[in-house]
């Protein structure tokens, strides 16, 4: 019998719990892109290493160079996913802000 194989392909970085109603517009996913080369991204753009975003387009228009500076190690992502979270702002809403409850 052939054995199916189980393997993660996305993680959730966020400073808000994930009850919270909102947690999904600030939450970051570190996603598996090929081997060993993971991105981080909000759903429509990703991450480079100095937190500067780009729209990631469809994968047959990715160039080289878009992969070079936006594809990470595992670890890397993780890392970098989690230093950004906390920086998330949507329509002038901090994460610190949500949390207070302003």
């Amino acid at each position: 019998m052939v054995e199916a194989k189980v393997r993660p392909t996305a993680y959730a970085v966020s400073c808000l719990p994930p009850e919270h109603p909102n947690a999904f517009l600030f939450t970051l996913r570190v996603e598996w892109r090929s081997e060993d080369r993971w991105c981080v991204t909000d759903g429509a753009y990703c991450y480079r290493k100095d937190g500067h975003k780009a729209y990631e387009s469809n994968p047959s228009s990715r160039t080289d160079r878009f992969k070079k500076a936006y594809r990470f190690p595992l670890d890397e992502a993780l890392a970098l996913a989690k230093r950004l979270a906390p920086k998330i702002t949507i329509n002038g809403h901090t994460v610190e802000a949500v949390l207070a409850g302003r």
